[in-house]
């Protein structure tokens, strides 16, 4: 079924709203404009409007390549990133299914990495699969969702955060403009729209930022914690985050799960809580 609407930038908290506001000021200043085909869209519906997918020597930019690119924002970048090895023939196989070109950053780095673990390993930017990180950004948009093909959900899912909140580009399920990223915020089980496009949220990510955006989502001696912690795997809490509690995020029990499950889980809370609705 799908999902319910989505709020729009002004239901974000004040916090997280004036940060985001902030950050895209900044950003939008040096941007680098990269053209591509909207995430979101199928190889259904490609077939659909009489588009043929591209082979995937045409999605390898030699040209103009944006793989330099995301290695210039890691060299620069306030917070440590580690960037990740794809497995055997992950990254071509990924970019294949994507339809996008390693002329965009998303495609670069799905091609040439198996993702990039940002902030000690807090912030998981999707690529291919891989040794460290089992599912990619093919995997997360095909098998996890239970979709044949990338984009069929109406939302491409770019990363995923160590408490289990997840970053989407828009392809035309949430109210708000395409091809920019939401959050999927555990707190409140709902996505947040943040008018970033995908070359913004990745230097966003890099730039130091998640410190005052994760604000009240992280806890005395988190970065050992999390250093720790497989990126397939997310952190569970009880009272789970979504549910209220007095005090404090450290005051709750917390312990690893598969990020899987605990998706899951979400997912199975917020269908609940919708249906009561």
């Amino acid at each position: 079924s799908a999902s319910p609407p989505s709020p729009d930038l002004r239901s974000l908290t004040g916090v997280r709203l004036v940060l985001l506001l902030q950050i895209r000021i900044r950003i939008r200043a040096v941007r680098r404009v990269v053209l591509e085909p909207q995430p979101g869209v199928s190889s259904r519906a490609l077939m659909a409007e009489g588009r043929t997918r591209r082979l995937l020597k045409e999605l390898v930019n030699q040209e103009e390549p944006a793989w330099p690119l995301v290695q210039n924002l890691i060299s620069a970048a306030s917070v440590d990133v580690q960037q990740l090895a794809p497995g055997d023939a992950a990254g071509p196989k990924a970019l294949f299914e994507l339809q996008v070109t390693t002329r965009s950053p998303m495609g670069a780095i799905a091609y040439a990495s198996g993702g990039l673990l940002v902030d000690r390993g807090w912030l998981r930017i999707l690529g291919a699969s891989g040794p460290r990180l089992d599912d990619g950004l093919l995997e997360w948009n095909t098998t996890v969702q239970g979709v044949s093909s990338p984009g069929d959900a109406g939302y491409l899912i770019v990363a995923h955060d160590a408490i289990g909140g997840f970053f989407a580009v828009n392809g035309g399920a949430f109210q708000g403009a395409t091809r920019t990223i939401f959050y999927f915020a555990p707190d409140c089980l709902e996505w947040e729209a943040t008018e970033l496009g995908y070359t913004e949220f990745i230097t966003w990510a890099m730039s130091g930022s998640l410190s005052k955006f994760y604000q009240d989502s992280r806890w005395p001696q988190w970065q050992d914690e999390v250093a720790r912690l497989d990126p397939n795997r997310g952190i569970l809490f009880y009272p789970p985050l979504w549910a209220k509690a007095e005090g404090s995020i450290e005051r709750r029990s917390r312990g690893a799960v598969p990020i899987r499950e605990l998706r899951g889980v979400q997912m199975e809370m917020r269908r609940q809580t919708s249906s009561r609705a």
